[in-house]
């Protein structure tokens, strides 16, 4: 871990190195919330899923390599402290900018966030998909690198990223063994577990806390690949937590926990809505101060309302919603077409 303080010639070093993109305030990102929300749920005022108190900025370094897009970086305001540094990978063939607003979210609570992808096609072979990947996370690791500290990190990744990762996972934590404290997974709707995968999980460390993600409505991939992502992961039983996210409905409103469900690009045309902030970035945050600050707590307690029946329920103008189901062992869980409106 690094202790010593961020100055301000080194801040500015840093400042030189990367461009300028967009910055948030916390007024700013609170009225996001709004900007494009069609219905359901108000935006959480407090508490997990809320935003955090740290002011953001979003900032980009172009990627001059073959197949690889742009570096993303989002960094909380507040110099002379270092903070998490968390990895996220999109899926496939989507920029980082795509999950705009949970990217904002989760620096707000004081992580930097890294953000690298690639061009799906150029690279036929998953390992020199990965290797674009973290070749992409090395160069912003360098330009952030007085702005860290290495004890606390975690994973991030949607769809094919959320395999991918995996292989960023492996060599930060095994390979270079940062992340003394706890660290974390946190894989939303992940693509097929492949041989190279299973590799990569079988050397991460046991003291991982990880989630996995699937959603009611997801078209795209199937569960059966989460739940075999899910039982090849390390820990304990009490330190993994597999995760149904349900879609909303009320005689207005219909908001589908599908694929796209973490796209939340306020500017396009993805809604910051109930699905990102119950489901999503709620799970997250538990997630996050659980591995981070030394929270007596378990994750799985504080995303859960009812531990009896395993379910995360709220209730908004008098209609209770099943936001989250989660399970230890999904084998035994309800077969799918029991949680699918259609």
């Amino acid at each position: 871990a690094m202790e010593e303080e961020l100055n301000e010639d080194d801040f500015k070093e840093w400042e030189e190195k990367i461009e300028y993109r967009d910055i948030l305030t916390y007024k700013q990102m609170v009225d996001n919330l709004e900007l494009k929300r069609r219905c359901g749920p108000k935006p959480i005022k407090q508490g997990y899923g809320a935003i955090g108190r740290y002011n953001v900025t979003q900032r980009y370094v172009p990627h001059s390599g073959k197949g690889e897009r742009d570096i993303y970086i989002h960094l909380p305001e507040n110099k002379g402290k270092l903070f998490p540094l968390i990895f996220f990978a999109p899926g496939k063939n989507t920029r980082a900018n795509k999950y705009r607003e949970m990217l904002f979210h989760i620096a707000s609570h004081g992580n930097v966030i890294l953000s690298s992808s690639f061009i799906h096609g150029v690279f036929k072979k998953d390992r020199d998909r990965y290797h674009a990947l973290n070749e992409g996370f090395d160069i912003g690791i360098d330009l952030v690198r007085g702005l860290i500290d290495t004890s606390r990190i975690g994973f991030i990744g949607h769809a094919y990223g959320a395999k991918a990762i995996l292989s960023s996972a492996w060599k930060y934590l095994s390979e270079k063994k940062w992340g003394n404290t706890i660290s974390f997974l946190y894989l939303m709707s992940p693509s097929n577990f492949d041989s190279i995968d299973r590799l990569y999980t079988k050397r991460l460390p046991n003291t991982i806390n990880s989630i996995v993600l699937v959603f009611d409505d997801d078209a795209i991939n199937k569960w059966d690949q989460a739940k075999e992502l899910f039982y090849a992961l390390p820990g304990k039983v009490s330190q993994k937590l597999f995760m149904i996210g349900h879609s909303y409905q009320s005689r207005r409103c219909e908001i589908d926990a599908d694929h796209k469900a973490p796209y939340c690009d306020e500017r396009d045309d993805d809604d910051f809505n109930c699905i990102d902030e119950h489901i999503i970035l709620r799970s997250i945050d538990a997630l996050v101060e659980c591995s981070f600050k030394n929270n007596t707590s378990t994750f799985e307690n504080i995303i859960v309302s009812d531990r009896k029946s395993g379910q995360y329920n709220y209730t908004f103008q008098g209609r209770t919603w099943r936001a989250i189901t989660i399970s230890k062992d999904p084998n035994k869980l309800p077969h799918r077409k029991t949680f699918e409106l259609d």
